[in-house]
């Protein structure tokens, strides 16, 4: 009928409209990104590598679900190269040869760069990659339950699927139950930091479950 196919219309329309304006975005991301592959905080001209990293993530999520990066391989390949770099540099300046402890934004790293495994770290980043994600593997046991969750998916995208297998074992004996909540774990920390947002926390539980254990009837409970 006639009121159908207005909606019609005004949905063509407005997918018109947002592929165009994602279009534009894309290019002005393209655009913001530095010389040295890396992005800023806005306002800044020094690149972030925080920022890098949340990008970089959110690349490999589109990739995962089988969506076209809108990205060039290019700009991707840039901004993987920045990571690794600024990875090395922070390995040299405080932990080489030295007994230090895991960082979060070690973590993130490594769980950025989990989605572009077929691009081999350098030569030149090889040792400091290495550290991390022995370090990651050796002291799971002391992190937060969102960073067990990055461990495992980092190391199952690594090919160590026993070990991530046995973290997502781990983490699912802690979880409470309810019929209005379903599946939940205690709040951590006070919200304050990235790693610490309970929503955050949630979904990247359910990408763990439902990437290496594929416990589907977790995975439902998890998203009442």
């Amino acid at each position: 009928n006639e009121s159908m196919r207005k909606q019609n219309i005004a949905l063509l329309f407005d997918l018109h409209r947002m592929a165009k304006e994602n279009k534009a975005a894309v290019t002005k991301l393209e655009k913001a990104q530095n010389n040295d592959g890396g992005w800023s905080w806005f306002g800044s001209h020094e690149s972030s590598r925080y920022i890098t990293q949340h990008i970089v993530a959110g690349c490999g999520h589109l990739q995962v679900l089988g969506v076209q990066n809108p990205m060039s391989d290019q700009v991707i390949k840039k901004a993987v190269n920045f990571i690794d770099n600024k990875a090395r540099e922070i390995y040299d300046k405080w932990y080489r040869g030295k007994k230090a402890d895991y960082d979060v934004t070690d973590i993130h790293y490594l769980y950025a760069r989990s989605f572009f495994i077929k691009q081999k770290v350098s030569i030149t980043n090889s040792e400091a990659y290495n550290y991390y994600y022995a370090n990651l593997k050796k002291n799971w046991k002391k992190q937060s339950i969102y960073t067990q969750a990055m461990t495992a998916l980092i190391c199952y995208r690594n090919g160590d699927t026993q070990l991530a297998q046995e973290i997502v074992a781990n983490i699912k004996s802690r979880a409470q139950y309810s019929e209005e909540l379903g599946m939940f774990w205690k709040k951590e920390g006070y919200g304050y930091f990235w790693y610490e947002a309970p929503i955050e926390r949630q979904a990247l539980l359910i990408e763990a479950f439902n990437t290496i254990t594929k416990d589907q009837k977790s995975v439902e409970q998890m998203q009442l």
